[in-house]
């Protein structure tokens, strides 16, 4: 099977890289262990045309949904209403007993903002937040070429912004 660098964050979330392929015969076996863990929400950070789309194979999984959220890769949302319709969605698909796979390419830059900006809605500090998830990230394989999550700075400064946000 085909490695799909993933973690969870808490039961109901988790996030990832795009479970999608080039190679279609690789999108099944990615789909089908995300649904053995769960899987009901596919939260979609990519943008329209940036991968090949793999929402046609989710008609072989009847619990699973799709929502895009699409954030320029390597970039930020280009609002704080965005974070908070995804943290919202994520919410909701938690709420109903389901489980939510956030993931944009890498499941690193994008992913891990929305990680963390998920763990300070439940009140942990930006810092601690970030760390969380770089030390959840640090358990997959792919942290020995792509090293931080989020990604970098000013994905960071992003998240400490939504922090500063939620205390006001």
């Amino acid at each position: 099977m085909t490695m799909l660098n993933h973690y969870m964050i808490w039961p109901g979330l988790i996030a990832g890289e795009y479970p999608g392929s080039p190679n279609e015969s690789e999108v099944h076996p990615k789909l089908a262990f995300l649904s053995q863990l769960g899987v009901t929400l596919y939260v979609d950070l990519t943008e329209p045309g940036e991968l090949k789309p793999y929402t046609e194979f989710l008609n072989e999984f009847p619990q699973a949904k799709h929502r895009r959220f699409p954030i320029v890769d390597q970039s930020v949302p280009k609002d704080f209403k965005i974070v908070s319709d995804i943290l919202h969605a994520i919410n909701d698909e938690m709420s109903e007993g389901g489980t939510a796979y956030v993931h944009c390419w890498g499941g690193v830059g994008r992913t891990g903002l929305v990680a963390a900006c998920w763990l300070c809605q439940l009140g942990q500090p930006a810092e601690s937040a970030l760390d969380t998830v770089q030390a959840l990230y640090a358990t997959t394989p792919k942290v020995r070429r792509i090293p931080n999550s989020p990604e970098n700075e000013e994905q960071r400064d992003f998240v400490r912004q939504w922090a500063g946000l939620l205390l006001t």
